[in-house]
């Protein structure tokens, strides 16, 4: 199933739902749905829809390297929209434990997002693609040795 923020509508609901990004929702997560700021349904709704994309990033900044896919650049935007807002839903997702979970799964994508290259690596590719070239060409160069033997073999017949 997909997670759908309009699905949830109160605090039991947001505890209850088992379509976020890798199922039902630990203790702990839970208990960010008790503090005293999400007095309205859509604080609930953004909430939950920011645990969510918390939750999924999480998982998403393990299979990045260099660079973020499109749903991984989504889902950093949509996260650091309600972090530069310091928005309640940030607030209280981010206070779920010591690490400030929010500000660390930022941090990780904007180190893939703006990571640098490893010259060392770089330089092995660029080697790698000057022999695979120059076998290109000696192929080629093969390839018309041969054809021109096969030209004189018939000059030579007729």
């Amino acid at each position: 199933m997909t997670f759908k923020k309009d699905d949830i509508n109160t605090i039991d609901e947001a505890k209850g739902y088992s379509n976020y990004y890798g199922g039902v929702l630990k203790p702990e997560e839970k208990s960010i749905f008790d503090g005293s700021l999400l007095t309205e349904v859509s604080l609930i709704q953004d909430t939950a829809q920011l645990l969510n994309n918390w939750r999924e990033a999480k998982e998403k900044i393990k299979k990045e390297r260099m660079g973020l896919s499109s749903e991984s650049h989504n889902l950093l935007a949509s996260i650091l929209k309600e972090q530069k807002a310091e928005s309640i839903p940030y607030q209280v997702v981010n206070n779920l434990n010591d690490n400030k979970p929010v500000d660390k799964v930022v941090n990780q994508f904007e180190d893939i997002l703006f990571a640098e290259s490893d010259p060392d690596f770089d330089q092995k590719i660029e080697e790698a693609a000057l022999k695979i070239n120059d076998l290109k060409e000696k192929g080629e160069a093969i390839a018309i040795d041969k054809e021109i033997k096969k030209l004189k073999k018939n000059i030579m017949i007729h």
